[in-house]
């Protein structure tokens, strides 16, 4: 199964440096895109995000039907979110983002869609996380900014 990692969800793990989560739940499954690194480089010069956080993920390009059905998408959503939202449609992925308008587009193309809770759960349901290390994580990504709508994963 193809995931693919937005920005929202490179920010939450790599500002906490567990980027080793989604890397050790999906192994080479686990991508993102140009645009989304992009994004997150960005971030790296405005907002202090650790560099070379996510040197091990893999970026996917887009081939142009991709490209082609991005460009219809809304404007409202990144480059990044359209770059993930056109991969995941044609290829059958897995999108994981936390942004709102992506999931709602995600859910109106009929893609899945993990969050950051929801990542976090899986690591903790497969073993690759203790569940006081991935609520600590959680805590952690909360006090760097991360709007999470429960704020114990014991609620999730």
């Amino acid at each position: 199964m193809l995931v693919l990692l937005d920005a929202t969800v490179l920010t939450n793990f790599g500002r906490v440096g567990l980027t080793s989560a989604p890397l050790d739940l999906w192994g080479d499954q686990v991508h993102t895109t140009v645009k989304v690194l992009d994004e997150y480089n960005a971030g790296i010069r405005a907002a202090g995000l650790p560099p070379m956080a996510w040197e091990e993920l893999s970026s996917l390009i887009l081939t142009p039907e991709e490209q082609a059905f991005a460009a219809t998408m809304s404007q409202r959503l990144g480059k990044g979110e359209r770059a993930c939202l056109a991969i995941a449609v044609m290829r059958d992925a897995t999108l994981a983002t936390d942004d709102r308008l992506a999931r709602r587009a995600a859910k109106d193309y009929g893609i899945r869609v993990i969050g950051t809770l929801g990542i976090l759960k899986s690591c903790v349901q497969r073993g690759l996380l203790s569940r006081s290390k991935a609520q600590r994580k959680l805590d952690e990504m909360i006090a760097a900014g991360y709007y999470s709508p429960v704020l114990n994963l014991k609620d999730e």
